[in-house]
C-alpha cells in the first residue's frame, strides 16, 4: 500500500506535497530513538527525585509516577508518535482548526476559562515551545523558511512549523494524558522532557534541514537574518486565585497589566463595570488621554480613570484624539499641563527626602503634603493611593498614572498579607516611593523575578514570617530597618543601591539564622532523647520491681541495683534498646545477684554458687566501670557482697569473720551501701550517664534540655502516657486544623504577658506524638501534645500563619492579573 498523501492546500505542488511526507517520514524514524532515550533519563531523575523527597507523600507520589510510566511505557511511546503524526498532519492541512493548545497573554489580553490542570498543562507545553525556540533557534529559523516556502504561504508562524516544538510539545501532553499522577508530577514530567530533549531535536531539525537542502529548498537560507526570537520580551507570569495557581507566558508584565487594564480598568478596585475608571468616586470618564479610549457611556462630575471626566464617552474618545498631539490630558478640553516622567520621579524624590516644600513649585502643590508626610514616615499607611485619589494621575502622563495604581495595589497586597507581621510591613510600606519611583524609570520590575527592588521586598517579607510584633526590638528588625532607611535616604535613579540593601540583608541572614536549620535539629532530638530516656525508664523500673519486689534482698544490694544499676540499664535501653544482648546480659547480672544472696540450703545450690560468682563479679566490675562508679562504693560493695557469699559457701562448722558478723546482730549486709548520698553526689553519677548519651546522641548538652532530674523516682512521665483530650465544642474541628499542619507551618501563639510570638512546627514524636516548635533561629519556643494544641486553636490562643513558598511580588503581580483578567 502506498502512503497516504499529506492532506496540504491545492496550491501546494505535489513535488512539495513529497518533500513534506518525507521530512514526516524522517522524524517518524528518528523519534522514536530519542523518545527512548530521554525517557530512560526521565526514569533516573524520577528516582532521583523521589530519594531526595522532603516528605514520605511526595517520595511515594514520584516512585508511583516511576513505577506507572514503566508499566505503560509501550503505550506512551506509540500514543506519543500518533499523536505526532496527526499534529504533523493538521499543521500543514489548509482547513486545521484556528484553535491551539498554547494559553497565553496574547495581543487580545483574554484568559481562556478552562480546567486549571488543563491551563497548567498548556502553559508547560508553551514553556517548552519557548525553550525549544531559544535552544535551536537557527535552525528552526532554517526550517520556518523552508516549510513556509513547501506551504506557499511566507506569513507563516513560528506556532505553525511543521516538526515544530509545538507538534512535539503536545503529542508529549497527549501521552501524558494516560498516566494517573498529579498535577505537580505531571509539570515536572514537562520539565524533564524539556531538559533532556534539547539534544536530539537540535539533530532532527539538524537532519530535516540538511534534507531539504539536498532536495534544493532554499540551499543558501542563512541564520543571520533570523527574526528576533518572539520569546525574547516575554516573562512567566503567575496567576493566582482560591483555587489554582498558572503560570502563564505573555508580553512582559508591565503590557499585559496595561492592556488588562484598558479592557477592565474598573477591575484594578474591584469596581463594579460601569462606575468608571480607577479610583472613580461618581461615575464618569475612563482614559480620555488614552488616543481614543472611552470610557462607560454615562455622564458624570467625578474623577474617573486618567483624565477628567467627559459629558460622555464619545466626549471621552474625541477629547483623547485632539489632545495627544498637544501633550495635554483630555477632559472636556481642560487643558491640565501633563508632567512627563523626569519631573514626577524628581517630586517624588523630594517626597521621599521628606522635603514637601518643594511641592510648591510642583504641579502637585496641592497635595496634602503633611498627612503625606506622616504616613509615609509611619510606613503603614498606602500613601499611593492618597496620591492617586488626590489628583496626582490627573497630573501624569497615562502610564505613569497607570505604574502609580498598579503598584499602589501591590502595596494594598503587602498590607493584607497575615503572613507579614504589621512592624514589618510598616518596614517595607516606606519603601512606597522608591519602589513608585523604580516602577516608573525600569519596567522590568515587574518582568524580572530577580530586579533588586524586587527581591529586597521579598528577602523582607520572607525573613519576617517567623517575627511578631514583640520582635520589632530584636537585632534584625533593627538592621532591616537600616537597610531600607539607607534606600529611601540614598535612592534616586541607581537601582544598585537596592542590590546593596539585598546583598547586606542576605549576609546578615546567612550570619544570623545560618545554623537555624541545625540548631532546631538539635532540639528535636534533645526531646527525642528525653522521651527515650523516660520510656528507659519505665521499662527499667519495671524489670527491677518484678525482681525485687515481694523478695527478701539485703538492703546494700538494692540500694545498689536502684541507684547504680538501674543507671547503667537505661543507658543501654536508650543505646541499644531492649532486643539486644547486651541489655539481656545486664539483666542477667541482676537476676544472678539476687539469687546468689538468698540463703543455699544445699550442697548442690552451694556448688553452683562458687561456680557462678567468677562471671557474676567479672560482670559486676565491667558495670561498675561502665557506670565510672567512685572506688571506695565499689570496695565497699564487694566487700558486702563477700561476707554474705562467704557465709552462703562455707561449711557450718567452719567460722570467719564474716560469719561472726553476721550472727552477732551488727550485719552490714543489712545496712545500706551509702547512708544519705548528696543529691548533687546522686546527680553528679547521674549526669555522667548523660554525657555518655550526649556523645552517643552527638548532642550538646548546653543546648538540651536532659538534666538528673529524669532519673529521679517520682519524675513526671505524662509525656509518654495516653493523652486525655480536653472537652472542647467542635473538637474535631480544632483536631483536624492540628493534625493538617505540615512540617514548616508557622503558628502564632499568645503569651500569658499578651504578647504574640511565632513559632515553626519543626517536629512530631513518632512515639508520644508531641508537637515541637521553634522560632526562627531554630531555638525551642514550646512542645505540647496534640489536644492541648487543639485547645489553643479553639481558645484563639494559637493561629495559623497562612504563609505561601511563592515571592511577595510574584503572588501580589498574580493576584492583580487574577483580578483583572476575572474582573
Amino acid at each position: 500500500m502506498e502512503p497516504a498523501m499529506t492532506n496540504i492546500s491545492r496550491l501546494v505542488s505535489t513535488r512539495s506535497s513529497d518533500i513534506l511526507d518525507e521530512c514526516r517520514d524522517l522524524a517518524m524514524k528518528q523519534l522514536p530513538g530519542s523518545l527512548k532515550a530521554t525517557l530512560d533519563q526521565i526514569d533516573d531523575a524520577l528516582f532521583e527525585i523521589a530519594n531526595k523527597a522532603d516528605n514520605s507523600n511526595r517520595q511515594n507520589r514520584y516512585f508511583d509516577a516511576m513505577r506507572e510510566l514503566r508499566i505503560k511505557r509501550d503505550e506512551f511511546e506509540q500514543d506519543f508518535i500518533e499523536t505526532f503524526g496527526n499534529e504533523f498532519s493538521q499543521s500543514i492541512s489548509a482547513d486545521k482548526n484556528a484553535n491551539s493548545d498554547n494559553v497565553s497573554f496574547g495581543n487580545t489580553m483574554e484568559l481562556s476559562l478552562v480546567d486549571s490542570d488543563e491551563m497548567e498543562e498548556s502553559l508547560a507545553v508553551t514553556n517548552f515551545v519557548e525553550n525549544v525556540h531559544s535552544r535551536c533557534r537557527d535552525e528552526l529559523f532554517g526550517l520556518e523558511r523552508r516549510m513556509s516556502l513547501l506551504l506557499s504561504n511566507p506569513e507563516l508562524e513560528r506556532e505553525e512549523i511543521p516538526l515544530g516544538p509545538r507538534v512535539i510539545g503536545n503529542a508529549f501532553k497527549h501521552a501524558c494524558e494516560q498516566l494517573d499522577s498529579d498535577i505537580e508530577v505531571k509539570l515536572t514530567l514537562y520539565k524533564l522532557f524539556d531538559k533532556f530533549t534539547s539534544p536530539s531535536l537540535h539533530q532532527l531539525y539538524g537532519a530535516v534541514n540538511n534534507h531539504l537542502v539536498k532536495r534544493d529548498v532554499l540551499p543558501t537560507v542563512s541564520a543571520g537574518g533570523a527574526r528576533p526570537a518572539v520569546g525574547k520580551g516575554k516573562t512567566r507570569v503567575i496567576i493566582e486565585s482560591e483555587s489554582a495557581t498558572v503560570e502563564a507566558t505573555g508580553d512582559d508584565v508591565f503590557s499585559t497589566l496595561q492592556g488588562l487594564v484598558q479592557g477592565n480598568p474598573a477591575a484594578l478596585h474591584g469596581a463594579p463595570a460601569g462606575s468608571g475608571g480607577l479610583g472613580a468616586t461618581t461615575g464618569s470618564g475612563g482614559y480620555a488621554g488614552a488616543g481614543g479610549y472611552s470610557g462607560p457611556a454615562s455622564g458624570g462630575t467625578g474623577f474617573g480613570g486618567y483624565g477628567q471626566g467627559t459629558a460622555s464617552s464619545e466626549a471621552g474618545g474625541a477629547s483623547g484624539n485632539a489632545t495627544a498631539a498637544t501633550g495635554t490630558q483630555g477632559g472636556g478640553g481642560s487643558g491640565v499641563q501633563i508632567i512627563d516622567t523626569s519631573r514626577f520621579v524628581d517630586t517624588l524624590t523630594l517626597m521621599q527626602q521628606g522635603d514637601f516644600s518643594g511641592l510648591e513649585a510642583t504641579a502637585l502643590a496641592e497635595l496634602p503634603s503633611e498627612n503625606l508626610k506622616s504616613d509615609l514616615q509611619a510606613g503603614n499607611v498606602n500613601v499611593l493611593r492618597t496620591l492617586s485619589h488626590a489628583g496626582a494621575i490627573g497630573k501624569v502622563n497615562e502610564t505613569d498614572g497607570m505604574t502609580l495604581d498598579i503598584v499602589s495595589i501591590l502595596f494594598d497586597y503587602v498590607f493584607d498579607d497575615k503572613a507579614i507581621p504589621d512592624f514589618m510591613k510598616a518596614l517595607i510600606g516606606k519603601l512606597q516611593i522608591p519602589v513608585l519611583k523604580v516602577a516608573l524609570l525600569d519596567k522590568e520590575l515587574f518582568s524580572r523575578k530577580t530586579h533588586p527592588a524586587r527581591k529586597l521586598i521579598d528577602t523582607l517579607a520572607k525573613s519576617s514570617v517567623g517575627l511578631s510584633d514583640s520582635s520589632a526590638d530584636e537585632k534584625y528588625a533593627h538592621f532591616a530597618e537600616k537597610i531600607v532607611q539607607y534606600v529611601v535616604e540614598n535612592f534616586t535613579d541607581d537601582m544598585a543601591i537596592f542590590s546593596a540593601g539585598v546583598s547586606k540583608l542576605e549576609e546578615f541572614l546567612e550570619a544570623e539564622l545560618g545554623d537555624a536549620e541545625e540548631r532546631a535539629d538539635r532540639v528535636a532530638r534533645s526531646l527525642n532523647t528525653k522521651e527515650q530516656i523516660i520510656h528507659a525508664k519505665l521499662a527499667v523500673d519495671e524489670e527491677l520491681s518484678n525482681r525485687l519486689d515481694g523478695s527478701d534482698v539485703r538492703e546494700f544490694v538494692r540500694q545498689f541495683l536502684m541507684d547504680y544499676w538501674r543507671q547503667l540499664l537505661i543507658v543501654t535501653y536508650i543505646e541499644e534498646g531492649a532486643d539486644n544482648d547486651v541489655w539481656r546480659s545486664q539483666l542477667q547480672t541482676v537476676d544472678e545477684l539476687i539469687w546468689s544472696i538468698t540463703e543455699k540450703q544445699t550442697p548442690a545450690d552451694k556448688k553452683m554458687l562458687a561456680e557462678k560468682l567468677p562471671d557474676l563479679l567479672r560482670a559486676l566490675r565491667g558495670g561498675m566501670k561502665t557506670l565510672d562508679m567512685d572506688r571506695k562504693v565499689c570496695s565497699k560493695f564487694l566487700s558486702m557482697l563477700a561476707s554474705v557469699h562467704v557465709v552462703a559457701v562455707k561449711n557450718d562448722e567452719e567460722t570467719s569473720l564474716a560469719e561472726r558478723r553476721l550472727t552477732t546482730g551488727k550485719n552490714p549486709a543489712d545496712e545500706p551501701l551509702q547512708e544519705n548520698i548528696a543529691k548533687e553526689e546522686k546527680q553528679a553519677f547521674i549526669k555522667k550517664g548523660l554525657d555518655r548519651i550526649f556523645e552517643n546522641k552527638d548532642l550538646d548538652e548546653e543546648e538540651v534540655e536532659l538534666d538528673p532530674s529524669l532519673f529521679d523516682d517520682d519524675v513526671v512521665v505524662e509525656d509518654v502516657e495516653p493523652e486525655i483530650l480536653p472537652t472542647i465544642k467542635n473538637l474535631n474541628k480544632y483536631l483536624e486544623m492540628a493534625t493538617s499542619m505540615d512540617l514548616g507551618d508557622w503558628v502564632e501563639f499568645d503569651s500569658e504577658d499578651g504578647s504574640t510570638k511565632r513559632a515553626r512546627f519543626t517536629w512530631i514524636s513518632p512515639s508520644t506524638g508531641r508537637y515541637l516548635f521553634t522560632n526562627q533561629k531554630g531555638q525551642k519556643t514550646m512542645d505540647t501534645t496534640l489536644g492541648k494544641l487543639a485547645e489553643l486553636f479553639s481558645k484563639d490562643a494559637a493561629r495559623r500563619i497562612e504563609s505561601k513558598p511563592d515571592p511577595l511580588f510574584d503572588r501580589a503581580i498574580g493576584d492583580l492579573m487574577g483580578r483583572l483578567a476575572t474582573g
